[in-house]
């Protein structure tokens, strides 16, 4: 399934706000952005914060937490959502893939409950708008 990537922008920014529902700690200026597509061109001055919180938590040896793979997950998103919002690449390219990649293994640090309900959730809204090797409209 191919999905193109305005569409996982959309679902990544949208599984953004779920995880903040469920109480993981995502600022509310970053929520706010992200909640709004005509103001993600605003997430590369989240990214330096990121950033920096992210290698702080490498430093201190927080590898494999669910701390660190949401900070991973919010830096990809912000790259992605950035990338899609201003129609350059200037951050990595694959920061989608990263960003659903660090979701998976976020869901899979939270409780099952609400980690299933956000994964099904996220798979449904990538396949209603695929189609099997093609790219959505």
């Amino acid at each position: 399934m191919l999905v193109h990537s305005d569409r996982l922008a959309t679902s990544l920014a949208e599984a953004t706000q779920k995880l903040a529902a469920c109480g993981l700690p995502i600022s509310d200026k970053f929520a706010e952005i992200c909640r709004d597509a005509d103001r993600w061109d605003e997430l590369d001055e989240q990214l330096h914060a990121l950033r920096s919180k992210t290698l702080e938590l490498e430093r201190r040896g927080k590898t494999d937490t669910l701390e660190l793979n949401l900070q991973l997950f919010l830096e990809n998103v912000a790259m992605h959502l950035w990338n899609e919002r201003t129609k350059s690449i200037r951050f990595d390219i694959a920061s989608g893939a990263w960003a659903a990649s660090c979701l998976r293994d976020v869901l899979e640090k939270m409780p099952p409950d609400d980690a299933r309900e956000i994964r099904d959730w996220f798979i449904r809204s990538l396949s209603e708008a695929a189609t099997p090797g093609k790219y959505a409209p």
